[in-house]
């Protein structure tokens, strides 16, 4: 039987991706502040006009400025207010979330490590630390920084789930299933933490499992293709073919330009011995994806077989 070797190689579930909490989300200003200055540009620009030195007036015009999308006007407001007061935790925390905003992960991670080496108790930025760290795939860092914040108590489901992500990278699966059921016990709901457990067990073997933790996700969120796409994997390991091509057949509805979703449903069809959809399912998914050369070549042979 010809054995299809790239096609098969993806037989494991993919982790899904870190979920980075919204860092651009800043710190809200005082409930008095917004009071006094009705988040007024004009006013804050008057505050600024009467004392320059003025933190929390430039603190709230960057806030402002980049609510409107004046990202640039607003990095200049928050790094002038760190200028006149390094120790002004309000800035710098935005100003780093705001860098995010614009994509430069590394300035975004030494403006929270300035921040940490201040004020050291600051759990809930350490957290946004390793989560940016992890997002930067630098998973030993950031699984220390997760660490630290947990033994001090600070952790929710979302926090647990990034925690064994980067654990699950580290290939710590152990305790990277304990910080996945951290998270569901937590949240039972988390679609991010049901994943990536079925991830981890289903590299152990323990597919059922997988699956029954991918169907939870996608009780949560049915649009996601990632789940989908991993539950096929994991239903074509069980020989639970038919079910694998209807999930895909939903998958490939929504996505239609899915290079890897065309890629298993070949490898289903070939599995049921339905060679000529299998070979326009993997032709489908090398026209969408041409760097597959490994599966260009299984094409060939394929297409050898079905001429016999």
């Amino acid at each position: 039987m010809l054995g299809l070797v790239s096609a098969l190689a993806d037989r494991y579930a993919y982790l899904p991706s870190i979920g980075l909490f919204v860092l651009i989300a800043y710190v809200v200003l005082a409930q008095r502040q917004v009071a006094v200055w009705e988040n007024s540009e004009r006013l804050f620009t008057h505050a600024l006009a009467v004392n320059e030195r003025n933190v929390v007036a430039r603190n709230g015009l960057a806030y402002l400025l980049a609510n409107n999308g004046r990202v640039e006007e607003a990095l200049e407001q928050y790094a002038e207010s760190l200028r006149i007061d390094p120790d002004d935790r309000f800035a710098r925390v935005s100003l780093a979330g705001l860098v995010v905003r614009t994509g430069d992960l590394d300035r975004a991670a030494t403006l929270f490590r300035e921040e940490l080496t201040r004020r050291p108790q600051a759990f809930t930025t350490r957290l946004k630390l390793a989560t940016l760290l992890a997002e930067l795939g630098r998973d030993t860092e950031s699984a220390g920084e997760f660490a630290i914040a947990h033994r001090a108590g600070v952790a929710d489901a979302e926090s647990h789930a990034n925690f064994g992500l980067v654990l699950a990278r580290l290939g710590r699966d152990d305790d990277a299933v304990a910080e996945f059921e951290a998270a569901l016990a937590l949240d039972s709901r988390s679609s991010l933490a049901h994943k990536a457990l079925a991830t981890v067990l289903g590299r152990r073997g323990q597919v059922e499992q997988a699956v029954a933790h991918l169907d939870a996700a996608l009780a949560t969120d049915p649009e996601d293709g990632g789940a989908r796409l991993n539950l096929s994997i994991f239903l074509t390991r069980l020989g639970a073919l038919d079910r694998a091509e209807r999930e895909l057949g939903l998958l490939l509805a929504r996505e239609p330009g899915n290079a890897l979703a065309h890629k298993r449903l070949g490898v289903v069809y070939f599995e049921q011995r339905r060679i000529s959809e299998a070979i326009r399912a993997f032709e489908e998914s090398v026209r969408l994806d041409p760097r597959q050369d490994d599966l260009r070549a299984d094409l060939a042979r394929l297409r050898t077989l079905a001429a016999r």
